[in-house]
């Protein structure tokens, strides 16, 4: 969406700058290699990352997080600063007929369609069922939920590739995750994606769920059989950034409830080492901010680290 000028805080900007890179890479499925003091980030390997600075040696450019996600993720300085800080910094539209609505606006859906393409499709699914039956222990039932409606399927790789629909159920965005279990782990998030559109269920009832990733989503649903499961909403929000959950709230009207059932990062903690659960910190923090806004909120927290090793340990204990 095209913008006018927006005030934002020296502490926003500040935080958004001091973002710690590699960790943003992560949480994004990137991959980044240490090497002595900097992280390397396997993409782009002339670029070296030391926290919240960056240098890219064949260009000779570099900063701090900001110009980072401008850089190589062509985002609006905004948007970056959004999505380092996690916060719902909202977009305001161009007055109609102003000469930057006129120009802004094409060139944000130009560059979307180009970027943006789905991995091609394969003509089978096993190695995809194989790995989330099995390895994962998701039922059958939920898994053919996701592969019949199109947001789940198998690449020409075997990877499992996790799709996000926009209101038109147009593909906006992609994460692929690697099903050979004898390989190092392998997780992707598409060039082009727009992450606002998260993965998810839309059953249209009131409530929504909300979950770091799409197989913690799945596992929850495998743990809460009931007649209103099919009813609800289910987001998956690719770690922890809360603007995948207003993209949901402003396009479903529907939904006045938000339950986050993010990680419980009980080992968690800051890069000064002070003991901080990131997934519970972040529930905590962006329920109290959604209660302001008239929604009713709350937070489940899975017994283990998160739903899918919950999940596992049902299962073992059925056995």
């Amino acid at each position: 969406m095209a913008r006018r000028y927006i005030t934002l805080s020296d502490e926003q900007i500040n935080r958004a700058q001091h973002a710690d890179i590699a960790e943003y890479l992560r949480q994004h499925g990137e991959t980044v290699i240490r090497e002595g003091k900097c992280f390397v980030w396997k993409k782009h390997d002339s670029v070296r990352i030391q926290g919240y600075k960056w240098y890219q040696n064949s260009t000779q450019k570099g900063g701090a997080a900001v110009s980072f996600l401008q850089h190589f993720f062509s985002m609006h300085f905004v948007d970056a600063v959004a999505a380092l800080t996690g916060e719902n910094i909202p977009s305001l539209p161009e007055r109609k007929g102003s000469p930057a609505s006129q120009s802004a606006k094409p060139k944000t859906n130009t560059a979307s369609a180009q970027n943006f393409v789905l991995p091609e499709k394969a003509d089978t699914y096993k190695h995809v069922y194989a790995y989330l039956s099995k390895t994962r222990d998701l039922d059958d039932d939920i898994l053919s939920i996701f592969f019949e409606n199109g947001s789940l399927y198998e690449d020409i790789r075997k990877n499992a590739v996790f799709v996000g629909f926009d209101e038109k159920k147009i593909p906006r965005s992609a994460h692929k995750k690697g099903t050979n279990t004898f390989a190092p782990p392998y997780k992707r998030c598409v060039t082009g994606s727009n992450l606002n559109y998260p993965f998810g269920y839309f059953g249209g009832g009131e409530t929504c769920y909300v979950f770091e990733a799409a197989i913690d989503l799945m596992s929850f649903m495998c743990l809460n059989r009931n007649q209103e499961l099919l009813k609800q909403n289910y987001i998956a929000i690719g770690g922890l950034h809360i603007n995948p959950v207003y993209q949901v709230l402003e396009s479903h009207v529907n939904i006045k409830q938000v339950v986050f059932c993010t990680d419980n990062d009980i080992d968690g903690k800051l890069p000064d080492g002070t003991p901080h659960n990131h997934g519970q910190e972040f529930a905590k923090k962006h329920a109290h901010n959604l209660q302001t806004m008239n929604y009713e909120t709350k937070i489940l927290t899975p017994s283990t680290k998160d739903w899918n090793e919950d999940l596992k340990k049902e299962r073992m204990n059925l056995l």
